[in-house]
């Protein structure tokens, strides 16, 4: 099957970001209570992150389970969860945003910012996933796996640089 090591590698990377998105509070804040924004950001980065590690090991079912069928089905078949998935994330980070934007709490550098910078491309990548699965590309369906990276890295950033500042 095409890229099933790029997919076993995307995956790894996902399952670390997971586990470092939930140790990291626990190594900076020693017994403080995480901020709304903070608590949003580590749940955008694990809702992208499981759906990285589901979305690089579907093709391996598919294509199992369809007795080695043609690649472009494996693709066409893989797309429509991923697709489904973004378009649901999108509606739950649309309500995070209006919840967020009711907090005087969120600092400018917040994830209400990086919500609303990342909320714009996400429909592009949701449009080509639900292309792909008339399509049945393969580099499709690895920019919509890739895509789960983004928001999920860039928001671990701010969390590491948010949960890190010395400010006592």
């Amino acid at each position: 099957m095409t890229g099933e090591h790029f997919l076993i590698k995307l995956a790894q990377i996902g399952l670390q970001f997971a586990v470092f998105t939930a140790v990291l509070p626990l190594l900076t804040r020693s017994g403080r209570a995480l901020a709304e924004h903070q608590i949003v950001g580590i749940k955008l980065i694990l809702d992208h992150q499981f759906a990285l590690l589901f979305s690089a090991i579907a093709p391996y079912l598919v294509f199992h389970w369809m007795s080695n069928a043609p690649q472009v089905w494996v693709w066409r078949l893989a797309s429509l969860p991923l697709a489904i998935f973004l378009i649901c994330e999108m509606a739950v980070q649309g309500l995070r945003i209006r919840k967020l934007g009711s907090g005087t709490d969120v600092p400018a550098h917040s994830s209400r910012t990086v919500l609303l910078l990342l909320f714009f491309p996400a429909p592009f990548v949701c449009g080509a996933e639900f292309w792909n699965v008339a399509r049945g590309s393969f580099p499709v369906y690895l920019t919509g796996v890739i895509w789960l990276l983004v928001p999920a890295a860039i928001q671990f950033w701010g969390l590491v640089v948010h949960l890190t500042r010395i400010t006592d």
